[in-house]
């Protein structure tokens, strides 16, 4: 995803909770974060930022996974209060305990009536453009056609995942950077991209952080295997696996493969094509 753009003037009535001069934070999505005074703000587009606003605030109910405190919010700004992070660097348990964090919500909102109302995220629908050029960079990367076809026309491959079965909440980008553990706790943060999906999104985008963090993929029928157990819902694993094999190709450009490349090498980032390139061909689309 791409940094933050250059430091937006900040509303007074943020100011008034985070201070005049708050220190402002690494971040990636669409909106820029500061912290001051025990809070961090977030400033950006409004619609992102009164989602994450919405999410936060309890509009779909309580979530059975924490979350910052919001504060306040008003047009295109949010304060919340600040979580500190003290666990370091992520090992393989750890990261797939979030597994269980998604599968607690995905049961607690599959075809919930709190999703109706059209301001979650649609990334295979309506957001579908934005899924692709989101965050994503391929440039000097070469894909196989199979997958340039599929950036070019990701309607196919959209379809399947909007056919997969009941939708939920997704948080959208489940990655170790948006989950804080302060004392053995998660808090999930940074949920721009919350959207009604099928939960085979938040997998996809999980599966996709393994090449960064571990420069490989990650065992793909263990993690299933292990997400499908802390389901309490049932789930027809056949379709599931579908849905997810359609969603790890779509999400493959959501990635900086560039600086993926650079951070973990070229043999974890051949390894995440062809580990696309074999869920096309799952499809039936290659």
């Amino acid at each position: 995803m791409r940094p933050n753009a250059q430091r937006p003037a900040l509303p007074a009535e943020v100011t008034a909770l985070v201070g005049e001069t708050p220190r402002r934070l690494l971040g990636y999505g669409a909106a820029t974060a500061f912290a001051g005074g025990g809070m961090v703000a977030k400033v950006g587009p409004p619609e992102i930022v009164a989602r994450e606003a919405r999410i936060l605030g309890g509009q779909l109910g309580c979530l059975p996974v924490e979350v910052p405190e919001l504060i306040a919010a008003g047009p295109g700004w949010l304060v919340m209060r600040e979580v500190s992070d003290h666990a370091g660097a992520w090992d393989e348990p750890g990261f797939a305990a979030l597994l269980g964090d998604l599968a607690l919500l995905h049961d607690a909102f599959e075809s919930s009536p709190a999703l109706a109302g059209g301001w979650l995220r649609d990334p295979a629908g309506v957001d579908l453009a934005a899924t692709i050029v989101e965050g994503g960079d391929q440039k000097g990367i070469e894909l196989p056609d199979a997958l340039t076809r599929v950036r070019a026309d990701p309607g196919p491959v959209a379809r399947v995942i909007a056919r997969s079965g009941p939708l939920t909440l997704v948080h959208g980008d489940p990655t170790p950077a948006n989950v804080l553990r302060p004392g053995g706790r998660r808090v999930w943060i940074d949920w721009e991209w919350a959207s009604a999906a099928s939960a085979a999104v938040d997998l996809a985008c999980w599966f996709g952080e393994g090449p960064w963090h571990f420069a490989r993929p990650l065992d793909r029928d263990a993690a299933l295997t292990a997400y499908l157990a802390a389901r309490r819902r049932p789930v027809d694993r056949d379709a599931f696996e579908l849905a997810l094999d359609a969603s790890l190709v779509l999400f493959l450009f959501a990635n900086n493969l560039p600086s993926l490349a650079r951070e973990a090498g070229s043999e974890a980032l051949q390894a995440m094509i062809a580990e696309r390139l074999g869920a096309l061909g799952r499809i039936g689309l290659s």
